[in-house]
């Protein structure tokens, strides 16, 4: 379904071309940036170019993440990229990053940021991203009629990307 398209008709493609094009990709758990990361690989088949491009950066339970050589801690050096895909969780978007002479998530200059699984992902941590990046692009990528986000205010508890577009659950 939706990850397999987001990987194989969106991710792959914009990595095939040249130039500079450094993409990230916020999840609302590892575990569905996990699913990601390894969609993107099982994808490119018996092609290992994604070792070239790809990033998944935070905790990964998954052990092909880590033996396919994808997996980066924060001593990765980022910046020495054209052309990336990160993975990571927007919880880790505001404090977390790679060495510091090689930058945060939040200051590195994204030219794409998409948010997968975007309705369970509280309606102010993506709007920070695109407040501080302001990337080219962007991409919401998900089913507004699943999982909702999980929020410490009630009053938030029903806010999202697709309730702010005012695409609202069937009823």
């Amino acid at each position: 379904g939706k990850t397999t398209h987001l990987a194989e008709k969106v991710l792959i493609p914009m990595m095939s071309g040249t130039g500079k094009e450094r993409v990230l990709v916020l999840t609302p758990t590892n575990k569905a940036a996990d699913v990601l990361t390894a969609r993107i690989m099982d994808k490119m088949g018996t092609d290992k170019s994604f070792r070239n491009w790809l990033v998944r950066f935070g905790s990964s339970t998954d052990g092909r993440i880590e033996e396919k050589g994808v997996w980066r801690d924060r001593s990765f050096n980022i910046a020495s990229l054209d052309r990336s895909v990160t993975v990571s969780t927007i919880a880790r978007f505001a404090y977390d990053g790679f060495a510091l002479e090689h930058g945060k998530l939040h200051e590195i200059e994204w030219d794409t940021i998409i948010f997968d699984e975007a309705s369970m992902i509280p309606l102010i941590n993506i709007i920070l991203p695109l407040y501080l990046r302001k990337p080219r692009k962007f991409i919401v990528a998900g089913d507004p009629f699943q999982i909702e986000p999980i929020v410490a205010v009630e009053q938030w508890k029903d806010e999202n990307i697709y309730s702010l577009v005012e695409l609202n659950q069937p009823g």
